[in-house]
């Protein structure tokens, strides 16, 4: 076993101590027995559950696993890179409905990174998704416009001196 696995073993076990001590820790005070360990119960346990699965079962290249523990946390608590997280998982696990509804969420999540918006395109485009393709490939247009037009007015507005409300009457 090489000494990188190794360490990795090592922290993921560390990891893992640490999150279950802190599912059953009950203060000292307290008149209630410690929780029995039945699964996730609330919406942040889940979320921290389908998460800590999802990483480990990544980075065991059980992308499958991955893919739907990563999805399942995206939807409980909404967050663009968790989305993008389950949408990479679901495309090396070769999961196209993960893939593809993993897309759409992160595509509401983080509507504006060009960057995010190009992976999607290749990503639906590697799908065989055209429609979803060709709503990315129209948002990335709508978003280069408006920076064309930000970066024209800024130019306009400080270099030759026009003032900012004749540039808005035309």
């Amino acid at each position: 076993m090489s000494e990188t696995r190794r360490l990795r073993c090592s922290y993921a076990l560390l990891a893992a101590a640490i999150f279950v001590s802190i599912l059953i820790a009950t203060p000292a005070w307290s008149t209630q027995s410690a929780p029995q360990l039945a699964g996730p119960t609330s919406g942040s346990d889940s979320t921290a559950y389908d998460l800590l699965v999802g990483f480990f079962a990544f980075d065991g290249d059980q992308f499958d696993v991955a893919a739907r523990h990563f999805f399942r946390a995206a939807q409980a608590q909404p967050n663009a890179q968790i989305a993008e997280y389950a949408m990479r998982s679901a495309l090396l696990a070769n999961d196209d409905k993960t893939a593809i509804a993993a897309g759409q969420l992160w595509s509401r999540l983080d509507s504006d990174n060009p960057v995010s918006i190009e992976f999607r395109v290749r990503a639906y485009s590697r799908l065989a998704a055209i429609e979803p393709a060709i709503d990315e490939l129209d948002r990335l247009r709508h978003l280069i416009l408006a920076m064309v037009i930000m970066v024209t007015c800024r130019y306009c507005r400080c270099y030759l001196r026009i003032p900012l409300t004749l540039l808005r009457s035309s």
